[in-house]
């Protein structure tokens, strides 16, 4: 797989040190009577242009929503928006002669509990300390299309109705723990219950989805304009649900007419604002379109961003004549590629390392005791040596695949080492 890049935005170099010394000897004697020893490499370049890619800024992910807004000093003003179709949980619901609609309620499971949302503060997105959280649920006027391709959705011909549907008697903003809590509960209008339960009860019960395109065509729970928070990911997997509570034809409170959030036809989309951050040169991204940019380097930071694609592009112009140099007398002990951290905040676990066509090379978990990500590339230096790979550049980047499944986001910082352990003959 390769993603053309949208835009080369900007290139810096970071110089990588080595000390060249000779370790010592290694416990093995060649014929000749000579050793084999370790050293470390020269000293190489390292180019690396951050890029803007052909990611899936919108799209449906498997089971999961993204909504919310935040504000990052580096990265700027990121919003997404989760829109949702309904479908039935049970064959057959019948509200018919029901007395009452008493609460219809709108439960959304947070995808990882335990946990912390991607948000603005600091103290806030710190596991364990509340976040306040600012969304608001809209009725959709038309439907989505249930053949949605997973990473090319268009916008143009979906319409959001005006009038928001969670009720007054929610706190509001939210308070959410993920890390305590599994799911927000957002109390919609009686009166959107209504209609659903009306149609229903008419019809002495519902046996399809034929409601979906009659009453109701889905959710759209979009971030409050006024107020940037943060951006959590919800489950559609189990637990989300509409649930509408009412008293039933024969008196009884508390009747249940359930339905779930359809995965097969639910979707987010990702903007982002940079023009007022440090990164203002290069361009926004909405929805809907994608300009290219040429973008002189602010610092010698590398940037990588989730869901609005930012990823970097590394070149070694060393690292081609070391690996074929005498390439029959080399074997790469370790080597490993260092990420200092500058800031940790809202960092992804996991970052990955790709080639030019989109193979995975590596993987690294974020150390917090020393602030860095560790990428061993051991493998990969080795496969050079023995031309069973092609050099070429390589991509650092924020998930394990380009898509908006999440925004996570990390600065590294510019005393990057990729330190090479070899034997040589």
């Amino acid at each position: 797989m390769s993603w053309p890049a949208k835009g080369l935005l900007f290139v810096s170099i970071a110089l990588i040190f080595f000390s060249c010394r000779d370790n010592g000897d290694v416990g093995l004697n060649l014929p000749n009577g000579k050793p084999l020893k370790t050293s470390y490499t020269d000293t190489f370049l390292i180019y690396h242009t951050t890029v803007i890619d052909t990611v899936k800024t919108l799209g449906k992910t498997t089971n999961k929503l993204l909504a919310g807004s935040y504000i990052d000093p580096v990265f700027g003003k990121v919003t997404a928006e989760a829109y949702v179709q309904l479908g039935l949980a049970l064959q057959l619901q019948n509200p018919a002669g029901y007395r009452s609609v008493d609460s219809v309620i709108l439960t959304l499971n947070f995808w990882d509990n335990g946990s912390s949302p991607d948000s603005q503060a600091v103290a806030n997105s710190t596991v364990g300390i509340p976040q306040y959280y600012a969304i608001h649920v809209y009725e959709l006027k038309s439907q989505l299309d249930t053949n949605l391709n997973r990473f090319n959705v268009s916008l143009d011909n979906l319409t959001v109705g005006t009038t928001k549907l969670d009720a007054l008697n929610n706190a509001y903003p939210y308070n959410i723990d993920p890390s305590n809590s599994g799911s927000l509960r957002i109390y919609l209008n009686n009166s959107y219950g209504k209609n659903i339960l009306d149609y229903a009860a008419a019809r002495g019960g519902i046996y399809t989805y034929d409601f979906v395109s009659n009453v109701t065509k889905g959710l759209a729970i979009l971030p409050d304009p006024h107020l940037p928070s943060a951006i959590v990911p919800f489950s559609l997997a189990s637990g989300s649900s509409l649930n509408i509570y009412y008293t039933d034809s024969d008196g009884n409170i508390g009747a249940d007419f359930v339905m779930y959030l359809n995965a097969d036809t639910a979707f987010s989309t990702i903007s982002a604002d940079r023009s007022a951050t440090i990164l203002k040169g290069l361009p926004n991204i909405t929805p809907t379109q994608m300009q290219q940019s040429l973008y002189p380097p602010p610092n010698q930071n590398m940037y990588l961003e989730g869901g609005v694609g930012i990823r970097e592009k590394i070149y070694i112009p060393g690292l081609k004549s070391f690996t074929q140099t005498n390439n029959n007398k080399l074997l790469i002990n370790n080597a490993v590629l260092y990420l200092p951290v500058i800031d940790s905040v809202s960092a992804p676990d996991f970052i990955y390392l790709y080639d030019s066509l989109g193979h995975a090379l590596s993987t690294a978990h974020i150390d917090y005791n020393n602030m860095n990500y560790s990428i061993n590339v051991t493998g990969y230096l080795q496969q050079l040596i023995f031309q069973q790979r092609a050099y070429g550049p390589l991509y650092i980047q924020p998930s394990w695949r380009l898509n908006n499944s999440s925004v996570k986001r990390v600065v590294i910082g510019s005393g990057v080492q990729l330190q090479v352990y070899y034997t040589q003959q």
